[in-house]
C-alpha cells in the first residue's frame, strides 16, 4: 500500500513538472507574428499575457515598447509587434492591457540555454514551485541509489531537469513495480527487495556536475524541438 502511494506521488509530481517543462519550452521559443494578429487576438479576448522585455528603450525615464512576447494559452506563445507605433510608452500600454484583463509582465532579454519561465497564473507557479521543493526535500532526506545527494543536487540546480530524472529513477525506476530493488531480484531473506543495492558505485558530486552539463544541453535541444513543434501544430 505504501509503495503504491509513493509511486502515485512520484507520477503526479512527474506530470506536474513535465507539463511545466513543456510550457517553458513553448514560452522560450515563441513563433513570429505581426501586429495584425496580435490586434485580432486581443479584440476577441484571447490574449492572456504579454511579456515585455526588461529594457525596451535606452531611456529609463521614457521607456517605450514596440515588440514583445504574448500568449493566448500556456502552450501558445508568439513574438512580434504589439503596437502600431514604433514608440509606445510602456505605462500607457500596460494601462490599456490591464483594462482588458491582460496580464503584463517583464522578462530578461538575456535568455539562458534552458529556463523555466514561470509566467503563468500565481496558483500555477505555486504548485510548480511546491512540487520542485517537495522533490528536492525528498531527495535530501533519502539515500538515493544511482547517485549521491551531491550528485543529484547539482543535477537539480545546474542540469535543471534533474528533478524529472530523479522522479523517474529513484528509489527504483518507474517502469519497475513498486519501490523495491532497482537492480534485479531480491536478496535472500529480503523477499520484498526493500534494500536495493546499486550494481556499481553511485555517481559522486563531480560526476553529478558532468551529468548536469549533459542534462542542460539535452534540455536545451529538447526545448528547441518542442518549441518548433508547438509553433507548427498549435493554432
Amino acid at each position: 500500500m505504501r509503495q503504491n502511494l509513493v509511486v502515485a506521488l512520484r507520477v503526479a509530481a512527474l506530470i506536474v513538472l513535465l507539463t511545466a517543462a513543456v510550457a517553458a519550452a513553448t514560452a522560450a521559443h515563441p513563433r513570429d507574428a505581426d501586429h495584425t494578429e496580435f490586434a485580432h487576438e486581443l479584440d476577441r479576448g484571447a490574449v492572456v499575457q504579454v511579456a515585455l522585455p526588461d529594457s525596451s528603450s535606452s531611456s529609463i525615464d521614457d521607456e517605450t515598447v514596440w515588440t514583445a512576447t504574448w500568449s493566448t494559452g500556456p502552450f501558445q506563445w508568439r513574438r512580434g509587434p504589439i503596437t502600431d507605433r514604433l514608440q509606445t510608452p510602456v505605462a500607457e500600454f500596460t494601462t490599456a492591457m490591464r483594462a482588458r484583463g491582460v496580464r503584463v509582465t517583464t522578462k530578461d532579454d538575456d535568455a539562458e540555454l534552458l529556463a523555466w519561465p514561470l509566467r503563468g497564473p500565481p496558483w500555477v507557479t505555486t504548485v510548480i514551485g511546491l512540487t520542485m521543493l517537495a522533490t528536492l526535500v525528498a531527495m535530501l532526506s533519502s539515500r538515493p541509489i544511482y547517485g549521491t545527494r551531491w550528485a543529484w543536487f547539482w543535477m537539480f540546480v545546474i542540469g535543471q531537469l534533474g528533478a524529472l530524472l530523479y522522479l523517474v529513477l529513484e528509489p527504483a525506476p518507474l517502469w519497475r513495480r513498486g519501490t523495491g530493488s532497482a537492480h534485479g531480484p531480491a536478496a535472500a531473506g529480503d523477499p520484498e527487495g526493500a534494500g536495493p543495492r546499486p550494481p556499481r558505485s553511485r555517481w559522486n558530486g563531480l560526476q553529478g556536475v558532468a551529468w548536469s552539463i549533459l542534462l542542460l544541453m539535452a534540455g536545451a535541444m529538447a526545448s528547441s524541438g518542442i518549441g518548433w513543434l508547438a509553433a507548427r501544430v498549435l493554432p
